[in-house]
């Protein structure tokens, strides 16, 4: 895929992915006529409908991951056009969803810098280049991370709330310690190239953010257990410090 081809299917993607915001809108009201402030539909929207596009990636690239690893075996359309769809997901949040919290906003970015970079590297010959598929495979899989993070909006009762937290902060601390080990033996293993700097410092700032979300669900795990532990049934408040305080933005 060329650079050209990568920026006009990028393009493309963000546009449609304008009427999924749109219509999810319109299905918020519907449920959830109380959620007014237009940041945080569109939050919703961004978060269940990236955990449903991700669960779509990790399907689809499950077999591929682990036949190009293991039998050497590389295509590199297969990937790129994956990685654009991913990349296209974080660049509509970035567009349709004004006032995201700032280390949200970096990961976004740094992802747009890496789905550059997949869109002309060759997988058969840049060996380096193949963390991007390790990093990306294990940030799949935590996509239930996003659905919750939408979820918690439109759901009231607690005792879901809490098994859904619960299973996305221990799903997403694994795939994290375990994409960490790998990206290590990776680039201990690979022969040093000026890149790999590159890399590992666009790593780290992705990571931040997904060091900062692991507390954010601890937390509500705490405010959870806290709650079912008094047996109270009334509706938990969700804290709000991973994310700023909804505001009205108008989009155009």
């Amino acid at each position: 895929m060329s650079f050209y081809s990568f920026i006009i299917g990028l393009l493309s993607l963000v546009y449609l992915h304008r009427f999924v915001y749109q219509c999810g809108e319109t299905f918020i009201f519907m449920i959830a006529p109380d959620i007014t402030v237009e940041y945080k539909r569109k939050y919703i929207i961004k978060n269940i409908w990236k955990s449903l596009i991700l669960l779509i990636i990790f399907i689809g690239n499950f077999v591929s991951v682990i036949d190009s690893f293991y039998n050497n075996v590389w295509s590199n359309l297969h990937y790129h056009l994956y990685g654009l769809l991913y990349v296209s997901l974080d660049v509509s949040g970035l567009y349709y969803v004004r006032g995201l919290p700032r280390e949200t906003v970096i990961h976004h970015c740094v992802v747009l810098c890496l789905g550059l970079l997949n869109s002309i590297v060759d997988y058969t010959t840049c060996v380096y280049a193949r963390s991007v598929i390790i990093y990306t495979f294990f940030s799949v899989i935590p996509g239930i991370v996003n659905f919750y993070l939408g979820y918690r909006y439109l759901e009231h009762d607690t005792k879901r709330l809490h098994n859904v937290c619960c299973i996305s902060y221990w799903i997403y601390q694994i795939c994290l310690v375990l994409n960490l080990i790998c990206q290590l033996l990776f680039f201990t293993t690979a022969s040093f190239h000026w890149s790999i700097v590159l890399y590992m410092g666009a790593y780290t700032l992705v990571i931040m953010d997904d060091v900062k979300l692991i507390h954010f669900l601890k937390r509500e795990l705490v405010q959870y257990n806290s709650a079912l532990t008094k047996k109270t049934e009334m509706p938990l408040q969700t804290t709000t410090e991973h994310e700023p305080e909804p505001v009205d933005v108008n989009i155009k």
